[in-house]
């Protein structure tokens, strides 16, 4: 049995900064594929989207309530130290126009070596292509087992990442090692994706994009949330930020009520009356119009009948159910797109169960946490990056004060 003071499950993100800050010649860092950080070089396409601008607070606001738990690591590791770090190291950065920091030469690649150089420089040791089957805790550490070999250590960081993009060696194992070693999980859930319905309408209208759409909840009856942003048709359902940055709180079963007009059906309802009064000669085509929906869905949701049909020559019951679809459009939500296309995973190691100014574990000394693994997950646009790095940095840098001390 191959013994090392410190080893890091994961060689993802956040394993790769916890090597940099808190490694060195006597740390071992275990990736179960053949090379680390492949999630990494999928990110925005290749392109790795690898943080946001904003201030902290600003970042913090993103990471569906899990402010207080963050707030300590990105303080120690900033999205500006994140920015100079790769600046320093040759890669200089660009923000688009969503917020988002890129490297100037759009590769993922680029990051991804200069973490692995990086750790390398500390001393680092790889062990790749060998997965682990299961950690135990010693007397004096943790005994971790892979398929081919068993090492030792005293201190142990599991950066092993959640569910999402199985093809690159995301399976959610790191939730199944800290729940053996006493953890509680909360369960594991796509997030950051889009959702599919069976009975789908609009699939005619895929690519479509509505600025400002609304989205609302309903479980078992009940308003179950409220969302507003920009939405875009797919060919089997949903997608855009409003979709994707708020699937977290998606179930299967709910009903969506899509409003592609920004203003609520009583708003519109008023603007209906307000126009048949001036102008009822006006056709309804040209009234949907101009409250911003774009000819295609005019069409679909027209169906029989004629745009050039006046307000005035409207029926109640036609009023009724083009109100209703321009603001209340049901949806179906029979699935949230599976492992293969959700960017993250909701769910995790319980945070109330880990120090937030460590990253070490409240039950069980000299066992860290960094990343996806844990229960946090943010918005689309880097911040779930920035927590990788963040959260990394800081067991890594913890873990090292505690071998100091």
């Amino acid at each position: 049995m191959d013994h090392f003071p410190t080893i890091i499950i994961g060689g993802g993100p956040a394993g790769l900064m916890a090597a940099i800050s808190g490694g060195g010649p006597e740390t071992l860092l275990i990736e179960g594929g053949p090379k680390p950080g492949r999630k990494l070089l999928t990110t925005a396409a290749g392109q790795c989207n690898f943080t946001h601008e904003g201030t902290v607070p600003e970042l913090l606001a993103r990471y569906n309530g899990k402010e207080r738990f963050l707030r300590p690591a990105l303080f120690s590791f900033t999205n500006e130290n994140l920015i100079a770090f790769f600046n320093e190291r040759g890669i200089p950065s660009f923000v688009d126009e969503k917020g988002r920091y890129l490297p100037r030469s759009l590769s993922a690649r680029d990051i991804l070596h200069a973490l692995i150089n990086e750790a390398r420089e500390k001393g680092t040791r790889f062990h790749q292509n060998d997965r682990v089957i299961s950690v135990e805790k010693t007397d004096s550490g943790f005994r971790v087992i892979t398929k081919l070999k068993e090492f030792s250590c005293e201190k142990l960081i599991i950066a092993t990442g959640g569910r999402s993009f199985p093809k690159t060696g995301s399976t959610g194992e790191g939730a199944r090692f800290a729940r053996e070693l006493g953890h509680s999980i909360v369960p594991l859930r796509p997030a950051l994706t889009g959702v599919e319905s069976d009975v789908f309408t609009l699939t005619s209208l895929a690519g479509l994009s509505f600025e400002e759409a609304g989205v609302e909840v309903f479980r078992q009856g009940k308003l179950a949330g409220r969302y507003k942003g920009n939405l875009l048709i797919t060919h089997k359902g949903l997608s855009g930020p409003v979709v994707i940055d708020n699937s977290r709180d998606f179930r299967e079963g709910d009903r969506l009520n899509l409003n592609f007009c920004g203003q609520n059906r009583e708003k519109v309802n008023q603007k209906w009356s307000e126009e048949l009064k001036e102008e009822g000669k006006q056709g309804i085509g040209s009234f949907m119009k101009n409250l911003g929906l774009p000819r295609k869905l005019i069409g679909e949701l027209l169906g029989v009948i004629p745009p050039e049909k006046s307000l005035s020559q409207m029926t109640k019951g036609e009023r009724k159910k083009l109100l209703g679809e321009m603001t209340e459009y049901p949806f179906s939500l029979d699935r949230l797109q599976g492992w293969n296309k959700a960017m993250v995973t909701t769910g995790g190691v319980e945070t109330k169960e880990i120090n937030p100014k460590t990253m070490e574990s409240r039950l069980v000394p000299g066992l860290y946490f960094a990343g996806e693994v844990m229960d946090i997950d943010g918005d689309s646009g880097g911040f779930n990056l920035q927590a990788a790095f963040s959260t990394g940095f800081l067991a890594g840098m913890s873990l090292r004060k505690s071998v100091k001390e």
